[in-house]
């Protein structure tokens, strides 16, 4: 009985030196896995930091992009006004040029045909005198 009492003893033992052989292999892979979580906190950390200075910055530039948008919306709307007018005024212009020329070539005919229609001081033919005839 002593010899069964030793064996199951040993199996005990064995079985308990593999158990403290398990739990320092769960200890050890648990000192690896926090670390390393440790570790990865750490690095995202500094991903937050960094994406909250980028974000940051996106923001300043949003602002100056806002900013310079204004400014060129004003640039456009007085570059339409100031093509605008100056078409009007191109076309004024040219139409008063026009109505100008027309205006002189309707003087100049005018002052044609009433040179043309003056009467000329025409002489009228002699009279033919009549053969004298001998009576």
């Amino acid at each position: 009985m002593d010899a069964r009492v030793e064996a199951i003893n040993a199996k005990f033992d064995t079985t308990n030196a593999r158990i403290d052989n398990f739990m320092i292999v769960q200890a050890e892979r648990d000192r690896r896995f926090y670390e390393g979580q440790a570790l990865r906190d750490k690095t995202q950390e500094l991903r937050d930091k960094r994406l909250d200075a980028m974000s940051t910055q996106m923001g300043d530039l949003a602002v100056e992009m806002r900013a310079g948008f204004s400014s060129l919306r004003t640039t456009i709307l007085v570059t339409a006004v100031t093509a605008t007018i100056a078409i009007v005024l191109g076309v004024a212009s040219f139409n008063a040029t026009l109505t100008n020329n027309m205006l002189a070539a309707f003087q100049l005919g005018k002052s044609v045909q009433t040179s043309d229609a003056a009467p000329h001081p025409v002489t009228p033919p002699a009279p033919e005198k009549a053969p004298q005839t001998a009576d």
